[in-house]
């Protein structure tokens, strides 16, 4: 990490994890990341509000240009779909 920000000053590093207390403290010591973000698991509201938005694209997508499906079926359509032959 040292010797990466030092030869490329202008890259910026981004990590992620679902297990941060599995992450090496090596990794996370003073002077390695500058800012540290946690971004709680969203609530009921929150979660119902995803879903919608997911459902929201799927059926967009079902309706857009060659998808094959007209908007009276594409609600109907099945899922998931068979791989074409």
């Amino acid at each position: 990490m040292n010797t990466l920000i030092e030869e490329n000053p202008n890259v910026i590093v981004v990590a992620t994890t679902n297990f941060p207390q599995r992450v090496d403290a090596s990794l996370t010591r003073s002077g390695r990341f500058d800012i540290k973000v946690a971004i709680p698991l969203p609530d009921e509201a929150g979660r119902a509000e995803i879903i919608a938005k997911m459902i929201r694209e799927l059926i967009a997508g079902t309706n857009g240009p060659g998808s094959g499906c007209s908007p009276r079926t594409s609600t109907r359509a099945s899922w998931p779909r068979s791989p074409p032959d």
